[in-house]
């Protein structure tokens, strides 16, 4: 097997795990945020004001998720490749 195929291995390997982290930490804090949550109804109708006055509109589409899922992945797959190259053929001094 080629160095370079190993370096886009490994590469590959990398950007997976951190795409997996990207998406496992909204998974968790969700799970907890939903396990802990205590309706409380005297405090109810400042949350629906601060919903309907104080949030900003707009959410992300489907398809901008993707883009910013495939942007992390083309970025940590970049940056790992070129590091581990760079430091495999930096000379020593």
């Amino acid at each position: 097997m080629s160095k370079k195929f190993r370096y886009v291995m490994e590469a590959t390997l990398a950007a997976i795990a951190v795409m997996a982290i990207v998406v496992i930490i909204p998974v968790v804090q969700g799970y907890f945020m939903s396990r802990n949550y205590v309706p409380d109804i005297v405090k109810a109708y400042d949350q629906v004001d601060m919903l309907q006055h104080q949030v900003e509109f707009g959410a992300f589409s489907g398809e901008s998720l993707w883009f910013i899922g495939g942007a992390v992945f083309i970025i940590t797959f970049a940056a790992y490749y070129f590091l581990r190259v760079w430091f495999e053929n930096k000379p020593d001094r």
